[in-house]
């Protein structure tokens, strides 16, 4: 994969953003000998000082602004190109502005794929849940094997930041669809992967049909492996039809075996003459089983053996904040589940949870990025006794939810944390942190919230 034509005359880049993502693709480019220009708050002044002392300009204007100002060069518009950060979506006001002038825009996912020279044919995975673990899975599996390879994108590096390392190693990359919704025509893995569709980050996608194209769009070039869900979710399949592929081209996964790879209990099945064993293992059960299936058929896709998967699964660390089980105090269970950032996975972490068939005291909220449409009646299913509310949405999802299932307003997670733990002593249940929301309302990001969590609990 390598950059388009157009991009290729230009040499000067206007990086629009200045968190990981942005200052990741300032210091690739710096390396690759463009001349670079961030536009953006900086909170990494460490960092910053660093990228200046190699020459990287940086903006003290609010982007718009400073942007703007970039256009007033006549020879500057004919030799910019704009590289977007996560952060800014491709309708944003700037960006149209950026249309209008004709100077091509790139995200920063992209760009580390096409400027890494020593990366190999890259692993493209995208889903609305799951994504992080089943990312790790493969990468850590084929490592084991002698495959090196490196989880990148939305989760692990930046791919810029692995581009720059000059390592000859496969990308396996966590593709948000913030990332995808800013791919061009060169973006091209090897192996695509759709694990999953659910509602999701619906306040910068208008519709659920869009958020749905936008990570299938990931398929337009893809190599000979595209991998779906064998059970059509918002019209998966018709809407690969309509936009132009194949469906005959794409291989499935699922839970019944009319899909290519699918799991039954402690086993993946798949089309050659095996099964592959996953007994024990993280993934054997219901809920994240299906994403298992698929990345069996990836990792058999780049020749690993059946023993060397099975080790792979046997092997596998699961992710912090991810169903992290913190310590028990009093017989109460304290599972740390924070990268549950949507309703869905909040209900899949549920689910998991009820596997122990405990009383179930949950804590949720923060800041919603999607309306919550699914019933709470299903987590009485899960054992969920009482439901202990916080952040920015408590209102919402206490008027959503409250006929339905016991709530308790809580504000903050401290107070959220000693309800339950009252609540869970006398019947030895479980208190799950699985917020359904991002985190942005009182923590900076899911991992902060989760070391909160942790940190709070270890000291009852």
């Amino acid at each position: 994969m390598e950059l388009s034509t157009e991009l290729k005359k230009r040499n000067n880049a206007l990086v629009l953003g200045a968190g990981v993502s942005g200052l990741a693709a300032a210091s690739l480019l710096k390396t690759k000998g463009y001349e670079v220009i961030v536009f953006g708050n900086c909170s990494d002044e460490s960092k910053k000082a660093t990228l200046i002392e190699r020459g990287i300009k940086f903006s003290d204007l609010e982007i718009t602004t400073g942007v703007q100002k970039h256009f007033a060069s006549e020879e500057l518009l004919l030799t910019s190109f704009a590289v977007l950060s996560p952060g800014i979506s491709i309708k944003s006001p700037i960006v149209e502005k950026l249309k209008e002038k004709n100077i091509p825009v790139i995200g920063e996912m992209e760009l580390g794929l096409a400027l890494g020279d020593k990366l190999l044919p890259f692993i493209a995975i995208t889903g609305s849940k799951g994504k992080s673990s089943i990312v790790k899975l493969i990468a850590d599996t084929l490592t084991l094997s002698g495959r090196p390879a490196i989880p990148c994108g939305n989760y692990g590096l930046a791919t810029c930041s692995v581009a720059e390392s000059g390592q000859s190693v496969i990308p396996v990359v966590e593709c948000s669809s913030f990332q995808l919704e800013s791919t061009t025509e060169g973006f091209s893995p090897a192996v695509g992967l759709l694990l999953n569709i659910s509602p999701d980050h619906l306040d910068r996608h208008s519709t659920i049909e869009e958020y749905r194209d936008t990570k299938l769009s990931m398929f337009k070039h893809c190599g000979q492996l595209r991998l779906i869900p064998d059970q059509s979710e918002y019209n998966i399949h018709n809407a690969i039809s309509s936009l132009g592929m194949e469906i005959s081209t794409f291989t499935s996964f699922g839970a019944n075996n009319s899909a290519s790879y699918y799991y039954t209990e402690g086993k993946i099945h798949t089309p050659k003459n095996f099964e592959i064993d996953i007994s024990g293992s993280y993934f054997d059960n219901s809920i994240i089983s299906l994403g298992a299936a698929a990345a069996v058929a990836i990792l058999l896709e780049y020749g690993l053996t059946q023993q060397q998967i099975e080790e792979g699964f046997r092997s596998f660390e699961p992710l912090a904040h991810r169903m992290q089980r913190v310590g028990v105090v009093d017989g109460v269970t304290f599972i740390n589940d924070s990268k549950a950032t949507s309703i869905a996975a909040l209900f899949a972490g549920c689910k998991m949870a009820s596997t122990e068939k405990k009383p179930i005291f949950l804590i949720a909220g923060g800041k919603l990025k999607e309306k919550i449409t699914l019933n709470a009646n299903h987590l009485v299913d899960f054992y969920v006794k009482k439901v202990y509310i916080i952040g920015e949405c408590l209102e919402e999802m206490a008027l959503a939810w409250e006929n339905d299932i016991s709530i308790e307003r809580c504000y903050t997670i401290q107070n959220a944390i000693h309800q339950a733990f009252i609540a869970a002593k006398p019947v030895r249940g479980i208190v799950l942190l699985s917020p359904g929301t991002a985190s942005f309302d009182q923590f900076k990001s899911y991992n902060e919230r989760g070391e909160c969590f942790t940190k709070l609990v270890k000291s009852l």
